[in-house]
């Protein structure tokens, strides 16, 4: 993944949204069917100097052959709804590809 949208999506999964009980971290791993266990665990990482449980979980998400339009889907589904941050990896790819 691309270092600029790393980065978007870890600042914007990684802050518990006003209003919500869960991370949006926390529901990308359960609409992708990660255990719970797993889930704990990567809660975790914020206790890691410069730790993000999104960073973890992408990678995690990568090495199951999880591609950035799964992620897209899964932040429009209604289990997560973050359709705004779906958007923005929506343009990062056009952008991206437009300079191709």
């Amino acid at each position: 993944m691309p270092p600029d949208l790393d980065y978007l999506l870890v600042k914007t999964l990684d802050m518990r949204r006003k209003d919500e009980r869960r991370y949006g971290w926390q529901k990308v791993g359960a609409a992708f069917k990660i255990s719970k266990d797993d889930l704990e665990y990567l809660n975790l990482e914020y206790r890691r100097d410069n730790g993000s449980p999104t960073s973890t979980l992408l990678a995690i998400l990568g090495t199951k052959g999880k591609t950035i339009t799964d992620l897209e889907n899964v932040l429009r589904s209604p289990k997560v709804k973050l359709p705004k941050v779906a958007s923005l990896i929506r343009r990062y790819i056009r952008k991206a590809n437009k300079f191709q």
